[in-house]
């Protein structure tokens, strides 16, 4: 069932992970890669390789099945709301079986587990109570699994924290914060299990995925090789930028803030959604009031969400042992080395 060399149709192609699984598959010479475009201004980082780029959008079938056509396997690494999450892994999954496509690789995550605490192994139950993200890809997985079959094997991977270069939520974003000046380590509230899996890790397993023989309608973690607290995660970082040893950080002044910010995120996403061209109209017409923005911006970007400050508490831990014993998967970036090149890539793009 192996398929090297063969036509992999990528989802998500212009995000973090499907970005860097095109890169990959063009740069190994070991697929060919076919990348999904729904806009072409997202295609930048892609498109300097000049790999094939088919545009298509998830809810539109038609566009789809023309993009999908002539593909060996699937890649699908899209993400959004729970119309593109859910009904897009459908149609994904339901074309692919139409046009006789032989694999689908399909990108979860360990949200599906929920946000309680312990060691959660492939066969632990899944919480559609955790978040709404976690419940919408819990959908998406079963989806694609309950489509796999012998004549089209489907595999969902479920990473953990993935970071590296062209990584926001968990690689730009931390080093913004960590070079403001105002991070820090938060004492026994940031002694949760971080659960790093460098980028390139993640791309090797799904290689794995693609080249088994095992594992077909099943799920498997994609976790690194180290045990880190998210405190340490932040001292690492703060070392490997160059930068003075981390301070402690009020644990309760911060919580207290995430608390305070929530009501200005939740009114922000409402008119980002509803009154974008009104708030740009404004930001425009308003040098005072594009100041307040982007320092209110700034503010928001420094400080953790309530969820994002109770999962940096969190004891829970993913391991990897399926994912060795069946598709012979295994981590092979540190979260030194895995720092290490992610800084180099930032200070190179300027980023910090």
């Amino acid at each position: 069932m192996s398929i090297p060399q063969k036509k992999v149709f990528v989802t998500g192609a212009t995000g973090f992970i499907g970005g860097w699984v095109v890169e990959a598959m063009h740069l190994s010479g070991l697929y060919t890669p076919i990348a999904a475009v729904r806009r072409w201004q997202k295609a930048v980082r892609i498109a300097r390789f000049g790999v094939e780029m088919r545009m298509c959008d998830l809810m539109d079938r038609a566009s789809l099945e023309a993009a999908m056509e002539g593909c060996d396997a699937v890649v699908h690494a899209a993400v959004g709301d729970d119309d593109v999450t859910i009904e897009g892994t459908r149609n994904v999954v339901e074309i692919a079986r139409k046009l006789g496509i032989k694999r689908v690789v399909h990108l979860s995550t360990i949200s599906v587990y929920g946000t309680n605490e312990g060691t959660f192994r492939e066969d632990a139950p899944l919480d559609m109570s955790g978040t709404d993200y976690g419940a919408r890809k819990i959908k998406a997985e079963q989806i694609a699994l309950a489509a796999s079959s012998d004549t089209m094997p489907v595999i969902a991977l479920r990473p953990t924290i993935v970071y590296g270069p062209f990584g926001t939520q968990w690689t730009i974003n931390f080093a913004h914060r960590i070079v403001s000046g105002t991070w820090g380590t938060f004492g026994d509230k940031a002694e949760g299990t971080c659960n790093l899996v460098y980028v390139g890790d993640v791309v090797r397993a799904i290689m794995c995925a693609l080249e088994t023989d095992k594992g077909f309608g099943q799920a498997f973690n994609v976790n690194g090789p180290d045990d880190l607290t998210w405190n340490e995660y932040f001292v690492r970082f703060a070392r490997e930028l160059g930068l003075p040893p981390l301070g402690e950080v009020s644990a309760g002044k911060t919580e207290l803030k995430a608390k305070l910010f929530s009501p200005i995120r939740s009114f922000g996403k409402y008119v980002l959604t509803n009154h974008r061209d009104l708030l740009v109209a404004i930001l425009k017409s308003s040098s005072l009031a594009e100041k307040a923005m982007r320092n209110l911006e700034d503010n928001l970007k420094r400080t953790p969400t309530s969820d994002q400050f109770a999962l940096y508490g969190r004891k829970a831990f993913f391991p990897n042992n399926l994912a060795t014993e069946v598709i012979g998967y295994a981590p092979k970036t540190s979260a030194d080395e895995g720092l290490s090149l992610s800084v180099r890539w930032l200070k190179h793009h300027s980023v910090v």
